[in-house]
């Protein structure tokens, strides 16, 4: 398991990876587990499961690409928006607008804006 704290966030490429640690953080009311049915969830039909910096998340729909796709990243900042505090968008307005990056640099940032307000 990876310190959180140590990830760096700044550097950590758009992936599965981050992919993963942003559905792990932002949506945390989704089930995360090890390995629920005691087999090889990796040979599951019905799940999808990739690695992040905590371990496995686990869930039955595919894994957004929340780091590539700008409109799965937009869900990013819809979900963080139901927070209680600005952090995310206090993040947000320290780096270049979004409007002047392409899709993928915009849901690269607004990732890296969402871990950091969350971590």
């Amino acid at each position: 398991m990876t310190d959180l704290m140590s990830v760096d966030i700044d550097n950590m490429p758009a992936g599965r990876e981050m992919d993963s640690l942003v559905f792990e953080l932002v949506y945390p009311e989704e089930k995360f587990c090890p390995d629920p049915f005691g087999g090889d969830i990796d040979d599951d039909p019905l799940c999808h499961c990739d690695r992040s910096p905590k371990g496995y998340v686990h869930f039955r729909d595919p894994l957004p690409n929340f780091s590539t796709d700008i409109s799965a990243a937009w869900c990013v900042i819809e979900k963080m928006n139901m927070r209680d505090d600005d952090k995310m968008y206090n993040e947000l307005s320290v780096v270049p607008p979004l409007e002047g990056l392409n899709s993928a640099d915009a849901a690269l940032t607004i990732c890296r804006a969402a871990l950091r307000a969350i971590i």
